[in-house]
């Protein structure tokens, strides 16, 4: 932050409390609200806000937000815990009401249910427990920050009965407002702007980031113009850029000294002679090194990386930071990519905004290949990138002018299912199934292995996640392996996929893999599928069939795909000698986004899909004396 910035926000501190015109209806809970027991526009809701409001103040230059929500079920008690990020540590207060007989109790937020964190230099976690929370709470809470939000929703994963909007015009502050959403937002002025009766948001399988489509205003800073000179902020890219670098979170930890590195990069030099082993090793040493505490930031905790590397952990900028200060020890080309994660909401190149980004990301150049790197995950192999990260575009910094990078998926979830079993006539089918997986299917379950603690909650786990599945024994090879497949060996049965009536037998042949049902329910999408990934799967499954059994139908082969090939599917069935039926399966995403005028198609083949996998064999018991 320069001088002139520093001066402005310093000088914030001493603008008297009375100059706040504006005031929020805290405490006028009225007994109305606190017997509301559903609210009739969706009765589904376990919640409801029943006002949120936005006001910036000119001449306080302070943003104060304000929300009052109901909860109506049990389930809507969590309503009560707030996780607000801000540039500095918030005023706040807060108030749960409650009806006990005919009183009204009034219990307050204290102090100690309010628990600040100072994520990095510049950005503070603050956390609110609300107290006493129960069914038939009225949830009061307001709070105060400088300038202006990153952003202001007037809809939410829960239904808003009202929200309001004012932002005063300020002679010193000049930004920029964009809506992003599908709800309508009524503008009474050019400074405010209401919305009722708001649906809540409610997100539908395969979807980037409920950020880029829910209904929201967005702000960003452009100037601001103070003791008669002006800083820009946001105008552009470029000038975002020459902001980071004269960061002390940032640029400085950018441009400071490797000698912490030194001895490291040495032992890569001297164990490498090929420089794109050495970039892998250098990948390799600091994602084994280092554990990720789950923060995401573009700045440094510590700008005393020597530091960091020596506890082992840090957030996503430490780790990344320490991982290009080691590539420029080893003189290979790099740069720092800084982004927005998929949960974040994509980066704009047409609006400019600091706000949004809140990741960063490594870039290598070695043979004329170009490498983008993520030393966060344990189990990641170089090469990958972790799902959050790829959101199509990212931005380099330096001391020139930044250049847009995209981002894509560098690989595709890959599994290999095979079933050796045997069906009983009581329906029951019993035997060994094989999974094989490769990329970002090896990472994901090398992820959800290590994240369990022992084998009973990994067989709890898998079993849950295989419908009918019973596992008594499991073997799992190359676990730790992040450059091989991994492969899984389950023992086991599975009920439910085959009934025994009489005489007859009806199979579900693809068992555990079968999909029951469409994710793609709603008719129209307003937003794109994103997969984040392409996907490809196989599933063989060989089953014996009982003694004394003969298939009597089979569906027919079935293959089906889009127009472009961008998603398909096919089935064969084959029937073998001594009572061997396979059944081969194959299903393929070869590119991660499809467009909302393509849903229709999308949907309709799924649907197609469903009532394929719900196609039975049936078996018929052969009498005595029939062929």
């Amino acid at each position: 932050m320069n001088r002139l910035i520093t001066s402005f926000m310093l000088s914030l501190l001493f603008i008297p409390a009375a100059a706040q015109s504006f005031t929020t209806s805290f405490g006028g809970v009225t007994r109305e609200e606190l017997s509301m027991t559903h609210y009739e526009p969706d009765t589904s809701a376990p919640a409801v806000i029943l006002y949120k409001s936005g006001h910036f103040s000119s001449s306080s230059l302070e943003f104060t937000h304000y929300i009052r929500i109901k909860v109506l079920r049990e389930e809507g008690t969590g309503r009560g815990e707030f996780a607000i990020r801000t540039e500095a540590p918030s005023s706040v207060k807060g108030m749960v009401h409650n009806l006990s007989g005919d009183d009204v109790e009034e219990v307050p937020l204290s102090n100690e249910s309010i628990f600040r964190e100072r994520l990095s230099p510049s950005v503070w976690l603050v956390r609110i427990a609300m107290p006493d929370v129960r069914e038939g709470s009225v949830i009061e809470l307001e709070y105060r920050e400088q300038l202006l939000p990153g952003s202001f929703r007037f809809q939410e994963d829960i239904p808003v009965k009202r929200a309001e909007l004012n932002v005063e015009l300020s002679d010193i502050i000049e930004f920029r407002q964009t809506q992003t959403g599908y709800e309508q937002v009524n503008a009474a002025s050019n400074t405010f702007f209401y919305a009722e009766d708001v649906p809540a948001f409610r997100p539908e399988p395969f979807i980037s980031s409920v950020n880029n489509y829910i209904t929201k205003f967005d702000f960003d800073i452009l100037t601001i113009t103070m003791f008669g000179q002006t800083e820009f902020i946001t105008t552009s890219w470029d000038v975002i850029n020459r902001g980071l670098m004269r960061s002390p979170g940032f640029g400085s930890v950018m441009e400071a000294r490797t000698r912490y590195i030194r001895d490291i990069a040495r032992a890569i030099e001297a164990g490498y002679d090929d420089e794109k082993a050495r970039l892998r090793a250098a990948y390799d040493t600091i994602r084994t090194a280092m554990s990720w505490n789950s923060r995401n930031s573009i700045y440094v905790s510590n700008d005393n990386l020597s530091r960091v590397l020596r506890d082992g952990a840090g957030n996503v900028a430490d780790i990344n930071f320490i991982l290009f200060h080691l590539l420029q020890r080893m003189d290979i080309s790099s740069s720092v990519v800084i982004l927005s994660t998929r949960a974040n909401g994509i980066l704009n190149p047409y609006f400019p905004a600091t706000n949004r980004l809140n990741y960063l990301i490594v870039r290598a150049e070695v043979d004329g290949e170009t490498w983008l790197l993520d030393a966060t995950e344990r189990h990641l192999p170089f090469g990958l990138l972790p799902s959050r990260v790829l959101n199509e575009r990212g931005r380099t910094v330096d001391r020139g002018f930044g250049t847009w990078v995209e981002i894509d998926a560098p690989g595709v979830d890959r599994e290999v299912v095979t079933y050796n079993v045997t069906l009983g006539d009581d329906g029951q089918v019993r035997g060994d199934i094989e999974y094989h997986m490769e990329e970002y299917a090896a990472f994901n379950f090398r992820n959800l292995y290590h994240m369990l603690s022992g084998d009973e909650a990994f067989v709890e786990s898998y079993e849950s996640r295989k419908d009918g599945l019973t596992v008594m024994e499991f073997d799992i090879e190359r676990a730790d392996s992040i450059y091989m497949p991994c492969r899984l060996v389950i023992e086991g049965s599975l009920s439910g996929h085959a009934q025994a009536a009489g005489s007859t037998i009806i199979l579900y042949p693809l068992l555990a893999e079968r999909m029951n049902e469409n994710p793609f329910r709603v008719e129209n999408r307003e937003y794109p599928v994103d997969y984040t990934y392409g996907r490809e799967k196989d599933v063989v499954v060989n089953i014996t069939i009982p003694d004394g059994y003969e298939v009597e139908q089979m569906p027919e082969n079935f293959s089906n795909a889009l127009r472009d090939e961008g998603i398909a599917a096919s089935m064969t069935f084959e029937e073998g000698d001594n009572g061997l039926l396979t059944i081969s399966y194959s299903f393929r995403i070869n590119r991660p986004r499809f467009l909302p005028e393509e849903y229709g198609a999308l949907r309709a083949f799924y649907e197609e899909l469903v009532a394929q996998h719900s196609k039975p064999v049936i078996l018929r018991r052969v009498e005595d004396g029939e062929e």
